[in-house]
């Protein structure tokens, strides 16, 4: 006999556990006790034994973690969460928790006795394989790409991983009990793309929700037994293909032929989630990211993998390479230079991008019903000459147009260029620029309140000759959009 290790709280009580076999009628009784209780909430245990010999019959469990020294109080009226999972050859995993066992009073007694297994002559026929990666068809992660940083993100999803330590054991019946009875919301959210999808996987309570009711109950206990030694460990694969197609059909089918492999992600790499700014480990769980610049595909996907590194469920699909920087002569912007300064400064300039999140979406159409029927006789600084796409002067559905027209439209940041030369200037207006940017501005560094202003972007010109000329370029991930309109610096 052998215990599972115990979660890494205080509040679990104390006890140690004891094996005594009693004979049966065709078989044996293990008996399973706990001695020398203090305050005991939670119970987790294993019982060994030959599977060539015998094979487990049934596990009962008794009521003694409701009891304190042995006198029924209040708590006796709580829920004990019972899982015991008989489908391993060679162990029998026992695990009892108090439901709610932050306020109960647990289980104080010299000795207990807290479950019986009856095992049978005949070996155990059982073939389950403990260890393999997540295949249950809702461990699905929720997968995201940020087009600016080039990076996907997700969510750990494995369901019945309560504890997200990366395996499913009996260990995980304690994070059931804590918030047994409680319940959540899954969480809407739109992707960049404009797509709509829940992010379940941002939820320690969804991993732990076996009926997907949002309401952690004794119908959820069944998920660890289903699940039980689904492996992470080998932590994730990131796959890209330019063909949806090659998705995988199933949880646990290969990939398509047109895959490749993109990055691999150690599960140790994980790190809090933080959702709306508040990092909350006890509701929120570990998260995942890889850097997808060096190898773009039309679409993306992630597969946990176990020790031995074999594929479990995929991610949900994220699409990347549609996008494009601005281009288009009603994407230039004029460039000013204030003297005194020694500043250079223009305006963001993406049409379609009303909420001047730096890329063209579904999303922007929002900005359109927050100003539908306003006058866009604005000066250029004003949000309103930003939503005006069609350009008439006023905001209606015509706007909706330059949307459709620039639909993934996007910016990073911009290369800022000088020359003397004009001609450095008019060689790139249709193509890739002649010589190298003086400096590079961030998208992340631009200036104003996006629901007041048009965003602004300056430059700092530590060094100038009179009457060079000045341009900026937009640029997603250093591909450049359509040039700027060129200004020339004073001759004196």
């Amino acid at each position: 006999m052998f215990a599972e290790p115990s979660p890494a709280t205080d509040d679990l009580g104390q006890g140690k556990l004891a094996l005594s076999v009693e004979d049966a009628p065709g078989g044996v009784v293990a008996v399973v006790e706990v001695r020398q209780a203090q305050h005991l909430k939670a119970v987790l245990a294993g019982v060994r034994y030959d599977a060539s010999r015998w094979h487990p019959e049934s596990a009962e469990f008794t009521q003694a973690l409701t009891t304190d020294n042995w006198q029924l109080t209040t708590a006796a009226e709580a829920e004990v969460l019972s899982l015991a999972v008989l489908s391993e050859p060679g162990v029998v995993h026992l695990a009892q928790a108090l439901a709610g066992y932050a306020a109960q009073p647990g289980l104080t007694a010299e000795q207990a006795v807290v479950a019986r297994v009856r095992f049978s002559l005949g070996a155990n026929r059982a073939t389950k394989t403990v260890g393999s990666p997540p295949v249950d068809s809702r461990s699905v992660a929720g997968l995201n790409w940020d087009y600016r940083l080039g990076t996907l993100a997700w969510h750990y999803a494995s369901k019945g991983d309560g504890d997200q330590n990366g395996v499913v054991n009996l260990a995980d019946i304690v994070p059931f009990a804590q918030h047994f009875g409680e319940t959540y919301s899954k969480e809407y959210w739109l992707r960049d793309d404009g797509s709509a999808s829940f992010d379940y996987g941002a939820y320690l309570l969804y991993n732990i929700d076996g009926n997907d009711n949002t309401l952690i109950d004794l119908a959820d206990i069944t998920l660890i037994a289903r699940n039980f030694g689904a492996s992470a460990l080998g932590g994730y694969e990131v796959f890209s293909a330019h063909d949806a197609a090659n998705y995988p059909a199933a949880p646990d089918a290969p990939n398509g032929s047109g895959t490749s492999w993109v990055a691999h992600v150690a599960f140790e790499a994980a790190y809090p989630s933080d959702l709306n700014g508040t990092t909350s480990p006890q509701y929120y769980g570990k998260k995942f990211r890889a850097d997808v610049t060096a190898g773009l595909g039309y679409c993306f996907w992630v597969r946990p993998v176990d020790e031995q590194g074999r594929r479990g469920t995929p991610s949900t699909i994220a699409y990347a390479s549609t996008l494009y920087p601005p281009a288009g002569a009603s994407n230039q912007q004029a460039v000013s230079w204030d003297a005194a300064s020694g500043m250079l400064s223009w305006y963001y300039h993406n049409r379609g991008d009303y909420d001047q999140n730096g890329i063209v979406v579904m999303l922007d159409i929002g900005m359109i019903g927050r100003f539908f029927n306003q006058d866009a006789h604005q000066e250029e600084g004003s949000i309103l000459t930003v939503v005006d796409g069609d350009g008439n002067g006023f905001i209606s559905l015509g706007d909706l147009q330059p949307i459709a027209q620039y639909y993934y439209s996007a910016v990073t940041g911009y290369n800022v260029y000088a020359s003397a030369n004009i001609a450095d200037y008019e060689a790139c207006a249709d193509g890739e620029s002649v010589i190298a940017p003086i400096g590079h501005v961030a998208f992340s560094a631009a200036q104003g309140d996006t629901m007041v202003d048009r965003l602004r972007f300056s430059f700092h010109l530590a060094s100038h000759q009179p009457g060079m000329y000045c341009w900026v370029r937009p640029e997603l991930w250093g591909t450049e959009g359509v040039a700027s309109l060129s200004l020339q610096l004073p001759s004196s």
